[in-house]
């Protein structure tokens, strides 16, 4: 009786493969370029979302397909060349073909499922989300095989970065990570390159030897006078005495190949050094400092101490995140533009959204983005 049992659940176990295979193979592979199905509704509401950010390419775009939007629930299109310009005239009622269904699992999820034209083997697929206050929620699916060496720098490791160390008052963009690839640039520069010569590249510090992995971007609404939105770096480290050895070899080579003097500077309690005369760039003053967890790079002191100043607001989560607050930009805009010689003006552009979160996480595929475009406080 057992053993009946057993063969009849192996053989349902077979046939449902059977059945699987079967489907699949049925499954016409996904068309080159890129490729849109969705809702008529939530389409029409997106691109009336996107319609709001006057005179940007995206909102010209957004206005010429809006009006090419077929009379159907259900739309689809596909691009071959890729160009979003050409979405109007490629928009049509969905068939519910074959070659879609591989976007069943993403149209699932989101009212809006897309795939974007592949590069070297990888093929990108997404999801929109719209909803009724205005806000959008994005998720990208990103494969594991196929991805270029650098993305080991951007995609996430097991082990989460933990709190902030850089302060998130005033901020335009802070972004928190603990890549899975650690921070080893080194490994990524080709020796003798224009960038090994140049910046140094192969220093002990970024070869990794000496940092934990973990690094943090801060860049801060500019001051008035200012004429860079001043940003600092944070760059994690197991061993503060030897991040600090190497950091000061990497100032030592800086300065000889760019001909600048070393001064040492503080910031509070902590301690390093700027290279006041590195001036490639407007305020380009580049400094250091080693915290108790990290060392802090700052595009000067300024940068530094403001980065410093210990005041905290809403900076991203300990498991790692990406904030970029929309909201800001045009204040950051008005006054780089008051710094503009003859006076100049240029309106910024008033995004309909407060701030841009993303993350990104492990599955069984490869890599989730998800990003969350959330909308502004009802005034």
């Amino acid at each position: 009786m057992k053993r009946a049992a057993a063969g009849l659940l192996l053989g349902l176990l077979v046939g449902l493969g059977a059945i699987g295979c079967d489907r699949a193979q049925r499954v016409e592979p996904l068309p080159e370029g890129f490729v849109l199905v969705g809702e008529r509704a939530a389409f029409a509401r997106l691109l009336d979302h996107f319609r709001k950010l006057e005179g940007t390419p995206l909102a010209r775009i957004s206005e010429s397909v809006a009006d090419a939007i077929p009379n159907c629930q259900e739309l689809e299109a596909v691009v071959p060349s890729g160009e979003i310009s050409e979405l109007a005239g490629r928009l049509q009622c969905a068939t519910h073909a074959a070659r879609m269904e591989s976007m069943r699992t993403l149209r699932d999820e989101f009212a809006i499922a897309f795939a974007l034209p592949s590069a070297a083997g990888l093929r990108i697929r997404g999801g929109i989300a719209v909803g009724t206050d205005g806000g959008l929620r994005f998720g990208f699916d990103i494969p594991d095989a196929g991805l270029p060496a650098f993305a080991d720098l951007l995609l996430p490791s097991d082990e989460l970065p933990g709190p902030p160390i850089l302060s998130s008052t005033d901020t335009l963009v802070h972004a928190r990570a603990r890549p899975r690839g650690g921070l080893d640039l080194a490994a990524l520069v080709p020796h003798a390159s224009q960038a090994d010569r140049l910046f140094r590249l192969k220093s002990a510090l970024f070869a990794g030897a000496v940092l934990d992995g973990t690094w943090e971007l801060a860049s801060y609404v500019p001051q008035p006078g200012d004429r860079m939105a001043l940003s600092a770096l944070a760059v994690g480290f197991t061993l503060r005495t030897a991040a600090v050895s190497a950091m000061e070899s990497f100032v030592d080579e800086l300065r000889t190949t760019w001909g600048v003097a070393r001064s040492d500077f503080s910031a509070g309690r902590f301690e390093g050094a700027c290279l006041a005369q590195l001036n490639l760039l407007p305020e380009l003053a580049p400094c250091y400092v080693a915290t108790d967890r990290a060392l802090v790079i700052g595009w000067n002191e300024t940068a530094i101490r403001k980065a410093l100043d210990g005041t905290r607001a809403h900076g991203p989560r300990d498991e790692g995140e990406v904030l970029i607050h929309l909201a800001r930009f045009a204040k950051a805009d008005a006054r780089l533009i008051e710094t503009l010689p003859g006076g100049a003006t240029s309106p910024g552009v008033e995004y309909p959204w407060k701030e841009m979160a993303a993350i990104a996480r492990r599955t069984h595929l490869g890599f989730r983005v998800d990003a969350q475009l959330r909308p502004r406080d009802p005034s």
